[in-house]
């Protein structure tokens, strides 16, 4: 994926884009490419991209459980950007097992955003993480 039209248009903040074809992106190999290489990319729009992706994706829980550590420590490094937001929406939307706290409180700060679907979004997650969801 790394000369995809995605990681180009992520680049560029082509979000419609990205959102009307996400789709694709949500099957082997671009999934295991997100989390191996993509969530460490130097550009933040392209993390921003790849946990997109996590975050949509589909899961065994034994399998997010080994996934959790290195999203959590990309979520707290990225604090404040969309991409940390993203990692902080990954853990939530597949169980932020012992990073609850951190996610939370990533969650409540972006809840507060000027960008409508950004808060509108993490106020979801909140809600369910505080059903117990």
């Amino acid at each position: 994926m790394q000369r995809s039209p995605f990681v180009k248009a992520a680049k560029k903040g082509e979000w419609m884009f990205i959102d009307l074809n996400l789709a694709k992106l949500l099957k082997e190999p671009h999934v295991s490419h997100a989390y191996a290489r993509g969530i460490n990319h130097a550009h933040q729009n392209v993390r921003d991209l790849h946990f997109t992706v996590l975050q949509n994706s589909i899961f065994p829980k034994e399998r997010f459980a080994k996934m959790r550590k290195k999203i959590a420590r990309i979520m707290e490094k990225d604090r404040g950007r969309f991409s940390g937001f993203r990692a902080a929406c990954t853990l939530a939307q597949h169980g932020p097992g012992e990073y609850r706290t951190q996610t939370i409180k990533i969650l409540q700060s972006f809840s507060q955003s000027k960008d409508k679907d950004v808060s509108a979004m993490a106020k979801e997650y909140l809600a369910a993480l505080q059903r117990g969801a």
